[in-house]
């Protein structure tokens, strides 16, 4: 991600950023299911601590993500890859059951791919230079007034 340039790496660090996002989320359901016990028991458990050291990642790769100057590509990478692996994670690792029938978990995984579809083409249909779609308000794309 950090040697990537252009569509490549917003690509790779949103990625990255996401599954920050997500890696966020589990330490904090973690960290409220200990801290039901008590301060002590919160303050030895590697939770707090994990949601700390998760928060800082999570916040440094999405800042880097948007950095690469591909806010078109960037924050719907982030968008899509948070909540399906947040349900990849449940489901797989944390045994969270999905409740739905067979036409539910069907249209559910329709609809994810077609966002990693989407996806796909929205970042290969991006302008190759970056922040040249972008229009200043009240001027044109070098920011003189109109």
């Amino acid at each position: 991600g950090l040697n990537a340039a252009g569509r490549r790496r917003a690509v790779l660090l949103s990625l990255a950023a996401g599954f920050a996002d997500t890696t966020t989320a589990v330490a904090t359901m973690a960290f409220t299911q200990v801290a039901g016990h008590g301060l002590v028991a919160t303050a030895l458990s590697w939770t707090p601590y994990g949601v700390v050291v998760a928060g800082i990642g999570n916040v440094l790769l999405t800042q880097t993500a948007y950095q690469a100057g591909r806010p078109m590509i960037t924050l719907p990478v982030i968008s899509a890859v948070t909540p399906m692996a947040s349900v990849a994670i449940a489901v797989g690792i944390l045994g969270e059951g999905a409740r739905m029938g067979a036409a539910r978990a069907i249209a559910a995984g329709l609809a994810a791919l077609l966002t990693c579809v989407a996806l796909v083409i929205l970042a290969r249909s991006t302008s190759t230079s970056p922040g040249t779609s972008l229009q200043w308000a009240g001027g044109n794309r070098e920011g003189k007034s109109t």
